[in-house]
């Protein structure tokens, strides 16, 4: 599931990965990254024109934060 998405952003050079869901219920997701910084997570994920979140971890916590 997701691997032609997976295969179209790797094609147009974007690091891109399935993650598989935690439950049963939940939904597999495509994701690019990491990225060193936010802004070009941010810079990668505009160009897509799709809607989108950015998932920061900090080296000393792995909460998500979604913004």
């Amino acid at each position: 599931m997701g691997n032609e998405r997976v295969n179209d952003l790797r094609s147009a050079g974007l690091k891109a990965r399935v993650v598989m869901p935690s439950e049963f219920e939940d939904r597999y997701r495509v994701v690019l990254g990491p990225f060193p910084t936010r802004d070009e997570a941010d810079a990668s994920a505009r160009v897509l024109g799709q809607a989108y979140f950015i998932i920061s971890f900090s080296q000393q916590d792995t909460t998500i934060t979604f913004r």
